[in-house]
């Protein structure tokens, strides 16, 4: 996952992506939610095969990871058929907010004051974040 915000914002967007997780790990994902992922992905997918290059890289991938040439469409059926117990059975299994690193790049002392002030209670979620700094 990545994501971009601005330096006084670091706090709370982390706040409201371990929202997200929580939710998702907790009350699952919403049948609106679960619409229109299939529908970015199986809609977008025709367009990341437009240029030469594009092309190219798809066969590139075939040959790579040895797949077949019908991958494309068998993910397309996965898509359309998985259910939505299915994903917050995956959900619930694989997002682990706790073993998570978190790599935040910006302004160390603007940054690290807000994060030391999520590590304690706050919209009734309890934030525990080991602080390591790597200087370069």
């Amino acid at each position: 996952m990545f994501t971009s915000v601005k330096t006084e914002a670091t706090d709370s967007a982390l706040v409201e992506i371990f929202k997200e997780f929580n939710s998702y790990t907790s009350i699952g994902i919403t049948d609106n939610e679960l619409r229109f992922t299939k529908d970015a992905f199986l809609g977008g997918e025709a367009l990341k095969y437009e240029t030469s290059s594009q092309k190219l890289g798809f066969l590139n991938n075939i040959l790579t990871n040895n797949l077949e040439p019908t991958y494309i469409d068998k993910q397309a059926e996965i898509l359309n058929t998985i259910t939505k117990s299915e994903i917050n059975a995956i959900a619930k299994a694989k997002i682990q907010p706790d073993k998570m690193s978190i790599i935040i790049v910006g302004n160390k002392y603007l940054i690290k004051e807000k994060l030391k002030n999520l590590a304690s209670d706050v919209d009734g979620m309890n934030y525990n974040f080991k602080i390591t700094e790597i200087k370069y």
